[in-house]
């Protein structure tokens, strides 16, 4: 699906891009277009359908690309499905002031600019090209800071697991979340060198006096890399405390094994001496050699008991 958003007579109007298209400012957004459509968008734009085909790609890594009638960038965006948070490419192509937007995944940021007043959109379109590129990474960014905030109430619920009650599923919680923050961290550091790019000025789309905003966005990145760093070892620290409690549980288990164990080990000696009836045992002629032994199981067990109450083994 492609639809256009652009002003005319001072309103703003959304519609199917092939209705309308002009050389100037306006956004269109390419959600999961069928090839058809990425043809009609081609020929339209003068721009290669190979370059839309690529965009679409999920393994397109961050970058930034110069061409003679057009630029491309592409960079990482957090996204949410039912199962997993991972990040997925999204790629913006600039031309003649306007923004092609290629994606394959819905995007709550997206959403929420698309949902902006017919007043929030005009200003928007009142800037240059690079205020409105900046303020679509600006809400990428914002998106990332969302979703590591969910992620740093996810790692808290998961060090309070360990520490009550740590089991197979909190590790598997665990694992998850550090693939995640694997994810993230890979995506912005890539992200950071787009901006990098965007900021020396290697696309001639961007420029002006709004280029400082992408300063200010690379500041945002490296805050995020940094937040990201930090609950990866976070992270780190609580699957080694998980480690540990399993590993003192352990300890605990064989603690207790041990002291049962020697329980009964002394009275089955006994009883397995006198249960060997060799002559010449003067208990099997005695009649209280029975109760003997087992006088002689009981004092034992006591003294096992007050040996390990002693050194604090219990």
């Amino acid at each position: 699906m492609i639809t256009s958003t652009y002003s005319k007579d001072g309103k703003v109007i959304t519609e199917e891009f092939y209705k309308y298209y002009k050389r100037n400012e306006m956004w269109i957004d390419c959600k999961n277009p069928k090839k058809r459509d990425l043809k009609i968008l081609a020929d339209q734009t003068k721009i290669p359908l190979e370059d839309f085909i690529r965009a679409l790609d999920e393994d397109e890594r961050p970058h930034i690309n110069d061409f003679d009638n057009h630029s491309i960038v592409t960079i990482k965006a957090p996204h949410k499905t039912n199962t997993s948070l991972t990040t997925v490419p999204i790629t913006f192509i600039l031309k003649d002031q306007s923004v092609i937007i290629l994606r394959r995944h819905d995007f709550e940021w997206l959403a929420n600019v698309n949902s902006l007043t017919d007043e929030q959109k005009m200003k928007l379109f009142k800037k240059d090209l690079t205020y409105t590129l900046s303020a679509f990474f600006e809400q990428v960014l914002t998106s990332f800071f969302k979703y590591t905030d969910f992620l740093e109430d996810e790692l808290d619920k998961v060090e309070k697991h360990v520490f009550k009650s740590p089991t197979k599923k909190v590790v598997k919680e665990i694992f998850s979340l550090k693939k995640t923050l694997i994810f993230f961290h890979k995506a912005l550091i890539g992200n950071r060198e787009v901006l990098t790019g965007i900021e020396k000025e290697f696309l001639r789309e961007i420029k002006g006096a709004n280029l400082r905003r992408f300063r200010y966005l690379y500041n945002d990145v490296t805050q995020l890399i940094e937040m990201v760093g930090t609950h990866r070892e976070v992270l780190t620290g609580t699957l080694d405390i998980y480690l540990t409690s399993v590993s003192n549980n352990m300890n605990e288990v064989m603690k207790r094994l041990t002291v049962i164990t020697s329980f009964i080990l002394i009275p089955t000696l006994i009883s397995g001496i006198y249960g060997m009836n060799f002559k010449g045992m003067d208990e099997f002629n005695w009649p209280y050699g029975q109760f003997f032994a087992y006088g002689m199981m009981f004092i034992s067990t006591l003294a096992v008991f007050f040996y390990f109450k002693k050194n604090k083994f219990m």
